[in-house]
């Protein structure tokens, strides 16, 4: 019995190690994904007009669309989304009647256009997301 006893952290040691194992083998099998396919995937979840920019490290790669603008709809809303490059993982995605850009490495400017008035939104002059964390300030 304690023999048992003694040979129980060993045993439990042994499965820890092998379920970390296979979890890094699975993540190291994921293909990675580059820019160039995160772009056409973009455009084609977003329509024609996307345009995509990566950061200043090529780390995360932020596209925005631009709807074509309609009487009835002059200054329509663009949709946008931040991509990261290696997992194609969604960081950050919106919509704005305005424009989406890099401020800088790991913050993106979501600026509404002047005179645009939303129900769902505060009024502000802009806004900073920080693509890693999703945090929004607003200013």
């Amino acid at each position: 019995m304690r023999s048992l006893l003694r040979a129980t952290p060993v045993i439990f040691a042994v499965f820890l190690a092998g379920c970390t194992a296979s979890r890094q083998d699975s993540a190291q099998d994921r293909p990675l994904v580059t820019a160039d396919s995160l772009r056409v995937s973009a455009i084609e979840s977003m329509g024609e007009g996307t345009a995509c920019e990566p950061n200043v490290d090529g780390a995360y790669l932020l596209c925005i669309n631009a709807p074509a603008a309609t009487p009835l709809d002059p200054t329509p809303a663009r949709d946008y989304a931040v991509y990261e490059v290696g997992t194609g993982d969604i960081a950050v995605k919106g919509s704005v009647t305005g424009e989406a850009v890099w401020e800088d490495a790991f913050h993106i400017r979501v600026t509404r256009t002047p005179g645009t008035v939303s129900a769902a939104d505060p009024p502000l002059d802009f806004q900073l997301i920080d693509v890693r964390t999703g945090k929004r300030v607003s200013r």
